[in-house]
């Protein structure tokens, strides 16, 4: 605003001058007038301040507190060393082989603990038994009346086992109840003879 106004003033400053040194020439011829000096131009008008906003106390006093900024975390100077790699395990032993089973003995095979030390009978008698029971066999096979074994066993024991079955069952018929007989008997007495000395004992 002062600048448009110095700028007036300067310009009928500079006007006034122009017609003070023009005037005794008009005097002697008269000049053409000159034109009229074009109007000023208005001074704009001042821009209105910006009224200012209205400030309410209940709204600075509701306003919460900002929050405070984290604190940045401060960084590890020292950065963890890697967990050592676990070494892989190695493998586990194969299983030892199964032993192999032992060979069955032969039950009809005699052990050295079965065989005898010392012969009851001499080699002399030995030898005549085995001929006199060889001449017997002989003279069985020879005979057709004998019943034939079932299971087939034509050696020098199996017959002789055939003979003495029924001997062996007669001798049983005869005395295997008088043995039972004084069998239970010696047990009674003995559970007899134990409960009494319990009781004598109480």
């Amino acid at each position: 605003m002062e600048d448009i106004l110095s700028s007036i003033r300067k310009i009928l400053a500079e006007e006034e001058d122009e017609e003070g040194g023009d005037a005794p020439a008009e005097q002697a011829a008269a000049p053409e007038p000159e034109p009229e000096p074009a109007p000023a131009p208005e001074p704009e008008p001042a821009p209105e301040p910006e009224p200012e906003p209205d400030i309410d106390m209940t709204d600075i006093l509701d306003e919460p507190d900002p929050e405070p900024e984290p604190e940045p975390e401060p960084e590890d100077l020292f950065e963890p060393e890697p967990e050592p790699v676990a070494a892989a395990a190695p493998p586990p032993p194969p299983p030892p082989p199964m032993p192999e089973p032992e060979p069955m003995a032969d039950i009809m095979e005699l052990t050295p603990d079965m065989v005898a030390p010392d012969a009851i009978m001499s080699r002399p008698t030995s030898l005549h038994g085995s001929d006199v029971l060889a001449e017997l066999a002989r003279a069985i096979l020879d005979r057709r009346d004998l019943p034939v074994m079932s299971s087939g066993d034509a050696s020098l024991e199996g017959i002789v086992r055939e003979m003495l079955k029924p001997i062996l069952r007669e001798w049983l018929d005869r005395n295997l109840p008088y043995l039972i007989e004084r069998l239970v008997k010696k047990e009674i007495d003995t559970m007899v003879n134990r409960a009494e000395g319990l009781d004598n004992w109480g």
